[in-house]
């Protein structure tokens, strides 16, 4: 597993920040500031010295510090220096920006001819395509985007997931699934140069087309059976035909005269119905109304009970990532009081050292003699002073680490307190309100049928119904016909039976070969149907194993997010998508502090994938309470009202 550790980052000139050198501690560094004073900018000026990039994977940004009037200072460098601890060796990595000015022949001022950039690897000089090659021995820039940045990943496109999430767990094949499922071998045998989705779209135009034929057979067999007409008399029909004819419009006239007073009342009815329609619509709003007024406070309770439920389920829920932040905070207190025992052991160590004369040490290094008691005496006294001064160093920065230790113990107890004091405050809320009857009891509708029924303008209402449906109950007196009908209808009759003697008698023969042919086309395609509906099932089936097996192998990688790889269609097929989703929510519509802890989750299961640990910028930190425990270093970029300029803790 390879590590990449950030030790220290120097900008200069870099996007309005003049001179600025970042040391970061070894696993959490937190850069505060106002909106505008320059964190994001430490994120880009890392990218930039890696990839010439920003955070937001742009080439073309400007990296120059500006003037009071937004204009780019002239003639100065734009530099940021990197120093990386990669797997214990330390690497230093430096670009610089700068512009380039001459003198053209014969003319006395210099011009702007735009810009160079210069690269040094462990401040050795190197050109563009040694230093890319170089940095990509540290780590890919892909890889690096992915686990560098919680936001990357879930907001690329559909198709750009995909396609990762399938390199990290490998896509399910269709051998994988027929051993497996060895129904499907068959089914398989039909793909051959198709993809599934292609194959279910040609076996339901097959299905539409056979299915279009089979409604229409049954109907068209019918017609030519009706369609056959006996062999007659055709002059005499055609002649009996239009005397028929001639009666009916007489009968027809007669009709005519005595329907009159008959559609007068018929539309005077329809008026009364008109009328009675509106009030009944007055009625059903009126009802509507007090309904409204009178479930209003079942309405607000139950409002509260639910409330209470999901205020519950929320406080849980940030116990759960409170006590993951107290382990790591317990963790760290108890590296720190390790590192107190050994700065006391060191201590111990040098206010006990004594210094030992040897012999060897007053011996002239020319001649080879003893030196004079007063020599010996004399650099004695210098040894001693030497090796004292050499102790109260030693003395002086252990003593300094240790203040350094203590001061950080402190803070992490407080920290590790103030954990605590939230879970006590939060244990007490929960059981507030679970032991509270809001939380308990579940309102129960009210029975607004009898205050309803005694208000005035519903009793007035319904009695103006009853009024307009009584009024409808009179009968409009038909004119009596019966005799013009009756006469109508077998002249009618006539008529119809005349004209059906009046086919052609050769449709006979013809409709009887093409009911045969009918019939026989009617068996093959229900056969065919039969055969493709099976293959339709078995599709459905095959695509249900494939998303189960591709959708249980990606999201065995990750611990909190979830991706849905498919989605249900209406007709109860699936569509391929790619949507990280946390506890069923997808991720667009997580809050900003999910979609963080989501993104921490996905990171670390590119991490381990690809072998390789390297520090994530979380952006906007301020907006989420606790993170996951990362094993990577993680630089918190968070705004801060009270710090006017950047502050590195």
């Amino acid at each position: 597993m390879k590590t990449i550790v950030i030790k220290q980052l120097t900008l200069l000139n870099f996007k309005g920040i003049r001179n600025l050198t970042v040391d970061f501690h070894k696993y959490e560094t937190n850069i505060r500031g106002y909106n505008g004073t320059g964190k994001t900018s430490v994120f880009d000026a890392f990218t930039w010295v890696l990839f010439g990039k920003d955070s937001k994977d742009r080439k073309e940004f400007n990296i120059k510090t500006l003037d009071k009037n937004n204009q780019p200072i002239e003639r100065i460098p734009h530099e940021v220096t990197a120093v990386l601890d990669v797997n214990g060796e330390e690497i230093t990595l430096k670009k610089c920006y700068t512009e380039i000015w001459s003198k053209k022949r014969g003319s006395a001022t210099e011009t702007f001819n735009g810009h160079s950039v210069e690269c040094f690897y462990n401040d050795v000089p190197c050109t563009a395509t040694e230093y890319a090659k170089k940095v990509a021995d540290i780590c890919d820039e892909q890889v690096f985007k992915l686990i560098t940045n919680p936001l990357y990943f879930p907001t690329q496109k559909k198709d750009y997931q995909r396609t990762m999430l399938f390199q990290l767990a490998g896509d399910v094949t269709n051998d994988d699934i027929i051993a497996q499922y060895p129904q499907f071998t068959d089914l398989v045998a039909m793909l051959s140069g198709k993809t599934l989705e292609e194959l279910k779209r040609e076996v339901q135009s097959k299905k539409r087309k056979i299915k279009d034929g089979i409604d229409n057979i049954p109907a068209r067999i019918d017609e030519r059976k009706r369609d056959m007409p006996e062999t007659q008399n055709w002059a005499q029909i055609e002649a009996d035909i239009k005397s028929l004819e001639a009666q009916l419009s007489e009968i027809d006239a007669q009709l005519a005269d005595r329907s009159k007073v008959f559609n007068e009342i018929t539309s005077k009815k329809q008026e009364i119905a008109r009328q009675l329609s509106g009030v009944k619509s007055s009625l059903a709003a009126r009802e509507y109304e007090l309904q409204s007024q009178l479930l209003s406070d079942y309405r607000n309770a139950e409002r509260e009970h639910q409330n209470a439920i999901s205020r519950v389920a929320t406080l849980n829920n940030d116990r759960k990532y409170k006590t993951i932040s107290l382990q790591r905070a317990e963790k760290e207190l108890a590296d720190l009081r390790a590192e107190r025992e050994t700065l006391l052991a060191e201590w111990r160590e040098f206010k006990n050292a004594i210094l030992v004369f040897d012999d060897d040490n007053f011996i002239c290094p020319t001649c080879h003699r003893s030196l004079d008691e007063t020599d010996i005496e004399e650099k004695k006294a210098q040894m001693t002073a030497e090796f004292n001064a050499n102790i109260a160093r030693k003395l002086d920065n252990n003593k300094a680490r240790g203040l350094e230790n203590k001061a950080a113990t402190e803070a992490k107890e407080r920290e590790i307190e103030a954990i605590k004091t939230w879970m006590f405050d939060i244990e007490i809320e929960i059981s507030q309100i679970t032991s509270s009857s809001i939380y308990s009891t579940e309102p129960v509708q009210p029975n607004i049928r009898p205050v309803i029924d005694a208000d005035k303008t519903v009793i007035e209402l319904r009695n103006k119904v009853t009024d307009l449906q009584n009024q409808l109950t009179f009968e409009a007196v038909v004119p009596d016909a019966s005799d013009l009908s009756d006469k109508r209808m077998m002249i009618i009759d006539s008529i119809s039976a005349n004209k059906m003697w009046l086919a052609d008698r050769e449709r006979i023969a013809a409709n009887n070969k093409r009911i045969a042919e009918l019939e026989h086309e009617y068996q093959e395609s229900q056969a065919q149907l039969t055969e493709l509906e099976g293959v339709e099932f078995n599709i459905q089936q095959f695509s249900k194993a494939r998303v189960e097996q591709v959708e249980k192998r990606i999201n065995s990688l990750f611990g909190l997010v979830k991706f849905k790889m498919f989605e249900q269609q209406v007709n109860g097929g699936e569509i391929e998508t790619c949507e990280a989703t946390v506890n069923g929510v997808p991720f667009s519509d997580l809050n900003d502090a999910m979609k963080i802890i989501a993104g921490l989750d996905i990171i670390q299961a590119i991490t381990k994938a690809n072998g390789i640990y390297a520090p994530i910028f979380i952006d906007n930190r301020e907006s989420v309470c606790d993170i996951l425990l990362m094993e990577a270093q993680v630089v918190n970029l968070i705004v801060d009202a009270n710090c006017k300029t950047l502050k590195i803790d």
